[in-house]
């Protein structure tokens, strides 16, 4: 069935007012999930403090996602189209096993690891299977949502640097300003600008609108300070020219345009670099990528030569672990997920939560074209970078809404 035969579907629909309030409640929760960011989050309650109580921890817009979720089966039936039931059923086991192992922890006395597999992961399981009830037009209007979050992030992080000054709250101390967008904190920023540049080629967006968008995205991510992330930011651009196929280009044409696209980017580079130095957006390239910051990323693997193997195959208070962190390697922060998923879920529970990803984006991405792929790998790249895939930010739902999304038809991906 063609994207139109389901806009007809829907549009035949008696209680068409319904779906339109479906949508809106559904759009509603993923954009109360995205947008107030963690330290908004703590303006009213306690939740990524020491103190509060323990349903403080839960993301509000994650509790709309679950509440939705358990609702709308009980009042309308989900149709799905034969080539849906994968990823659908994806989600679901993901969802269930993620869910799952959060109550293991909290019942074995590690509540605290609960909190961000839940607002983390479970909540963007909840976000793509709520997806997966609309008509497929609405769900590529959700995920051209998420774009223009991003790209107005993009927008609010470039103004931030001109003024000096954040738009949203931010408590995390720094020698350097660095804007925060919409997104919560200035690596989260760039993580999520230079993914959202495969995805903005993969949407159904015109291609002005494209090519204007990824440059954006591009310098917003160059604003950010993400060294990382604006190195990918600009292998995407790279990738998703030379990958991609071309829409309305015969295959004969294609090669030599793109050299031609190709040959124009090269020459464009220097005066854009130059533009960027000029603006500040690159002072943090002036040391090199391997700084003291850097190095920390590395040192903290060091950690594993203080604990026993019954730390590593069972798992450990991750208290313990920050002290050793703080007092064997001077360093301030775990800024790595592999050590934090092994002393929390102990080496086994880590490898089977990866598992557990692997296995649910797999099947996501087989129905994505490649620009969808080059997000999704320059996502998980810069994530693994830092911590981004321990804490208790939106950025796995905004990569499920975008795939779920953007999914096409067997028939019709390119």
């Amino acid at each position: 069935m063609s994207d139109a035969a389901i806009s007809g579907a829907f549009g035949r629909e008696r209680d068409r007012s319904l779906w339109l309030f479906l949508f809106a409640v559904i759009i509603g929760a993923i954009s109360l999930r995205v947008l107030i960011t963690n330290p908004l989050m703590n303006e009213f309650v306690e939740y990524t403090t020491e103190k509060g109580a323990i349903y403080e921890k839960i993301h509000f817009g994650t509790y709309a996602l679950l509440a939705i979720a358990a609702l709308v089966p009980l009042f309308r039936p989900i149709r799905l189209e034969l080539w849906e039931v994968a990823p659908f059923r994806a989600l679901i086991s993901f969802g269930f096993w993620v869910l799952a192992i959060a109550l293991c922890l909290v019942a074995i006395g590690r509540g605290g690891s609960a909190g961000y597999l839940i607002d983390s992961y479970v909540a963007a399981a909840a976000a793509g299977l709520l997806l997966f009830m609309l008509p497929l037009a609405m769900r590529r209007i959700a995920g051209q949502w998420m774009l223009i979050v991003l790209l107005a992030s993009a927008v609010i992080g470039i103004l931030e640097v001109g003024s000096g000054t954040r738009f949203l709250p931010y408590d995390v101390g720094e020698l350097q300003f660095r804007p925060t967008g919409l997104m919560g904190h200035p690596l989260n920023q760039g993580l999520m600008l230079a993914t959202g540049i495969g995805f903005l080629v993969a949407s159904p967006f015109g291609l002005a609108f494209k090519l204007f968008g990824a440059l954006l995205l591009l310098v917003g991510t160059a604003a950010a300070g993400a060294r990382t992330a604006t190195i990918m930011a600009a292998l995407a651009i790279f990738a998703c020219l030379m990958l991609t196929r071309w829409l309305h280009v015969d295959a004969a044409r294609q090669a030599s345009m793109k050299l031609m696209v190709f040959a124009f980017a090269v020459i464009a580079t220097l005066p854009v670099i130059g533009l960027l130095v000029g603006a500040g957006f690159l002072d943090r390239f002036e040391g090199g990528l391997i700084d003291e910051s850097a190095m920390a990323r590395l040192d903290v693997y060091r950690v594993f030569t203080y604990v026993s193997w019954g730390d590593i195959l069972g798992g450990t208070d991750i208290a313990h672990i920050q002290n050793i962190v703080e007092t064997r390697l001077d360093l301030a922060y775990i800024e790595s997920t592999p050590v934090i998923l092994t002393f929390q879920l102990g080496l086994p529970g880590a490898l089977l939560f990866t598992a557990l990803i692997v296995v649910l984006f797999a099947h996501l991405l087989r129905l994505n074209g490649r620009a969808a792929a080059i997000a999704t790998a320059i996502f998980f790249l810069v994530a693994l970078s830092n911590n981004h895939l321990s804490t208790k930010m939106p950025t796995v739902t905004m990569v499920v809404v975008m795939l779920v999304a953007f999914m096409q038809r067997p028939a019709a991906r390119r």
